[in-house]
């Protein structure tokens, strides 16, 4: 295991918009390409990508950002 991973120096050097958008990329990067280049790795990696967008977004600092979200669109939807 590398001592500092990857996306932990990305997360140092983006805003959360951005790092959040990197995760996402790379999620969706892995997953189109699997039939023709990785395939279970590539899928396997992509959960990668999928399980930290999940910790990033529900047990970090960006689940307030996407309550509020939530919460706009469900009010413009009742409007």
């Amino acid at each position: 295991s590398k001592e500092i991973q990857p996306w932990d120096a990305m997360q140092s050097w983006m805003s959360e918009e951005q790092f959040e958008g990197y995760i996402r990329g790379n999620a969706i990067k892995y997953l189109a390409r699997y039939p023709e280049k990785g395939g279970r790795y590539d899928i396997e990696k992509s959960q990668h990508y999928l399980d930290k967008l999940l910790q990033i977004v529900y047990n970090g600092r960006f689940r307030l950002r996407m309550e509020i979200r939530l919460n706009d669109t469900i009010s413009r939807d009742n409007d």
